[in-house]
C-alpha cells in the first residue's frame, strides 16, 4: 500500500508536473533542467535559482505589455537617491508555481493518507496506554488527508493568467 500511495501516485502527479511546465519552455536544454528539478522533487527549485534561465515563449510577446516598474526613493547617508525596479512577466514561473502547489498538497495528502491507512490496519485504538492518542492522530491524519487532497484538486490552476 505505501508503494502504491508513495511512488504510483506521487510518480503520476510528478509527471502530470514535469509535462505541464515543459510546455512553457522553449529550449531542449531548460526542459532538461526542469526534468531534474522535477526528479529532485522540487519542480520550483531550477527556475527560482535560475530565473534568466527559465524564459517563457509566451512572457517574451507579452514583455512590453506586462513589464511593471517600480520607483523607491532610498536615503543612504543622508541622501535622497532612486532607484527603479523592472518586472518583468514570466508566465513559466507562474505555471511552475502551480505545479509545485500541486506537487506539495498532493504528496502531503497523500502521505498522510497513507498513514491514516496504516492506522486503522494496525487497529490500536483499544489499548489503554495509547487508544485516545491513536485515534487523535487518525483523526489528524484523515483531516489532513482531505484536506491535502481537496486543496491540490479545488484550487489548482487559479493564480495562472493565461496571456493572450
Amino acid at each position: 500500500m505505501h508503494i502504491l500511495i508513495g511512488a504510483g501516485f506521487t510518480g503520476l502527479i510528478l509527471f502530470y508536473s514535469f509535462s505541464d511546465g515543459v510546455r512553457f519552455l522553449r529550449s531542449n536544454f531548460d526542459k532538461l533542467l526542469y526534468l531534474i528539478s522535477c526528479v529532485l522533487q522540487k519542480p520550483l527549485l531550477l527556475p527560482i535559482l535560475m530565473p534568466n534561465r527559465f524564459r517563457s515563449r509566451i512572457a517574451v510577446k507579452h514583455i512590453s505589455n506586462y513589464t511593471v516598474s517600480i520607483e523607491q526613493q532610498i536615503e543612504v547617508d543622508g541622501k535622497m537617491i532612486n532607484n527603479t525596479k523592472r518586472i518583468q512577466p514570466t508566465n513559466f514561473l507562474l505555471a511552475v508555481q502551480e505545479t509545485n502547489f500541486l506537487y506539495s498538497f498532493t504528496l502531503s495528502g497523500f502521505v498522510a493518507m497513507s498513514t491514516t491507512c496504516t492506522m486503522l490496519i494496525s487497529n490500536n485504538f483499544s489499548d489503554e496506554k495509547h487508544g485516545k492518542l491513536s485515534i487523535a492522530m487518525l483523526v489528524v491524519s484523515l483531516i489532513y488527508c482531505v484536506y491535502g487532497v481537496w486543496i491540490s484538486i479545488f484550487l489548482y490552476g487559479r493564480k495562472v493568467d493565461h496571456l493572450k
